[in-house]
């Protein structure tokens, strides 16, 4: 599996913990999600602002003009700033990853929380819809599995190549859930956020 991941000590002493039995998988889970907006934010922060800004205060004209040059450097600054640190924030949380074992699973940011959880008392869901994509106007399958932590707040995982769609149906075959996710007539808004 592309998204095999190491079984590491933190996770195993969580599991050793909650006594959940014997370790089967390791995945790495939401890879495409981490550096999401990562380099959008630093375009919007470091670059695009800038030019805005140089041409509210030295191009000639009249002033309306060259105020709403300034305004539009400072709201992609702002903007910015909104996505690179929520983004930063969570890269420097580590790697998503989810560890399998015989009574329960172990999710955990590698340099941020964990938690140990038991399959049989973790509300988890399985699920599927068809997005459709604003650009081009066409479908796409997605897949999310949800998993509600002991402390109420629902994460996701979330799948959009096959390998992910993938890992994502033997998690939830740990669970004893069906292989096939639950269909949704509509997408979930808003969706439970990325873990």
């Amino acid at each position: 599996m592309k998204s095999h991941a190491a079984l590491n000590r933190r996770a195993s002493q969580a599991a050793s913990d909650a006594v959940l039995g014997a370790w089967k998988h390791s995945l790495r889970v939401n890879e495409h999600l981490d550096k999401d907006g990562l380099e959008m934010g630093a375009w919007m922060l470091f670059l695009v602002p800038w030019g805005f800004v140089g041409l509210g205060l030295f191009l000639p004209g009249p002033w309306w003009m060259r105020g709403l040059c300034i305004f539009f450097g400072v709201t992609f600054l702002c903007a910015g700033l909104l996505t690179f640190r929520k983004s930063l924030l969570k890269w420097r949380s580590g790697n998503a990853l989810i560890h399998l074992f015989e009574d329960g699973a172990v999710l955990e940011r590698t340099k941020g929380p964990i938690f140990a959880l038991p399959y049989g008392s973790t509300p988890v869901d399985y699920v599927t819809w068809t997005e459709r994509i604003a650009d081009t106007g066409d479908d796409r399958a997605r897949t999310h599995f949800w998993i509600t932590l002991p402390e109420g707040r629902t994460v996701m995982l979330d799948a959009w190549s096959q390998q992910e769609r993938e890992d994502l149906a033997l998690i939830a075959r740990h669970w004893r859930l069906p292989a096939e996710p639950r269909p949704l007539d509509q997408e979930p808004i808003p969706a439970p956020p990325v873990w």
